[in-house]
């Protein structure tokens, strides 16, 4: 039952990230998220720039899931991608959740 209630505050918080950052309708199965060490591991980047760039606001904020694991959604990431390096997508990336 435990399992309810942490995919019921993941979708809670999904639904915030869509308040804060306005962003257009994205399909429920596309909400992948990807946790720091693989997000540092795509980009090539170290855990302090990944949260310096996020406390400057110039990074996707992320999301605090639960049990003090934080995710990032992969769509505002590939859509920073985008506008940052041009192609975004983060190839060969195993996301977790």
């Amino acid at each position: 039952m435990a399992w309810i209630a942490h995919i019921a505050s993941v979708f809670l918080w999904a639904t915030r990230s869509y308040e804060r950052h306005k962003i257009e309708e994205v399909p429920i199965m596309a909400l992948r998220m990807i946790r720091a060490a693989g997000l540092c591991r795509e980009l090539s980047i170290s855990r302090t720039t990944l949260w310096r760039w996020t406390r400057a606001g110039d990074f996707p904020a992320p999301v605090k899931v639960g049990g003090g694991v934080t995710s990032w959604f992969v769509h505002e990431v590939e859509a920073w991608l985008k506008s940052h390096r041009g192609d975004g997508t983060m190839q060969g990336a195993s996301h977790d959740s």
